[in-house]
C-alpha cells in the first residue's frame, strides 16, 4: 500500500512544476535547519540543496523551464526589494 502512495506522489510530483517547487523548498527548508544546528552558514545548505535536487542525485526537476522562470522571477523581485 505504502510503495502506492509513493508511486502516486511521484507521479503527481512530476507531472505539476509547482508541486516540484514546493518539493525543492521543503528540502531547501529542512537542510537550512540542518545547517543553524550545526552552525554553518545558510549558503552552504542551499547549496547542498541544488546538488540533491539536481538530476545527478535525485533528479527532482522535470521541469527546468518552469524552475528557470521562478528563478528569474525570485532575481527580479529580490532586485525591487533592494
Amino acid at each position: 500500500m505504502f510503495e502506492m502512495i509513493s508511486q502516486y506522489y511521484i507521479e503527481l510530483v512530476m507531472h505539476h512544476p509547482f508541486l516540484e517547487l514546493a518539493a525543492i523548498l521543503m528540502i531547501a527548508i529542512i537542510v537550512t535547519l540542518v545547517m543553524k544546528a550545526l552552525r554553518q552558514p545558510v549558503i552552504i545548505g542551499y547549496i547542498l540543496t541544488g546538488i540533491v535536487v539536481s538530476p545527478t542525485l535525485l533528479d527532482l526537476i522535470q521541469h527546468q523551464e518552469s524552475i528557470k522562470m521562478f528563478a528569474h522571477i525570485g532575481v527580479v523581485i529580490l532586485l525591487f526589494m533592494v
